[in-house]
């Protein structure tokens, strides 16, 4: 969670503490009509920032996710070009091998890509297969 999220919860998590008190049993108590209404309006407030808080926050990730989705693919497509140049092999051969690569050297495959537009060694394995 973020900060804001965790702001929100501590704010609300100290308000039925300091309401509730902090003993390991319950008390009734006897509240009048209009507190009872207060506070079920300030817990439905709560619930609606909560839910808002937390919609906003994995939408956030999600933009986070596709952005370095949408960078390391961009790699991967010039590392596949960079290799079909290269070597003269097609598309899906160069696919295949910085895919095995990134395999047998436990490697994400972004990592083996940047190698690749890098003209680094990388030792992919020769067979087109």
């Amino acid at each position: 969670m973020r900060t804001g999220t965790r702001s929100c919860l501590r704010y609300w998590s100290l308000l039925v503490v300091t309401r509730c008190g902090t003993s390991h049993y319950a008390k009734p108590w006897l509240l009048e009509q209009q507190t009872v209404q207060r506070l079920r309006q300030r817990a439905r407030e709560a619930g609606a920032l909560l839910g808002s808080a937390l919609t906003a926050e994995l939408q956030g990730r999600l933009i986070e996710q596709l952005r370095w989705a949408l960078d390391h693919r961009i790699l991967i497509e010039q590392a596949k070009g960079v290799l079909m140049g290269r070597e003269g092999i097609s598309a899906d051969v160069a696919c295949r091998r910085m895919r095995s690569a990134a395999r047998s050297s436990r490697r994400p495959v972004a990592e083996v890509a940047q190698i690749v537009v890098e003209s680094r060694p990388w030792g992919l394995p020769r067979k087109d297969s």
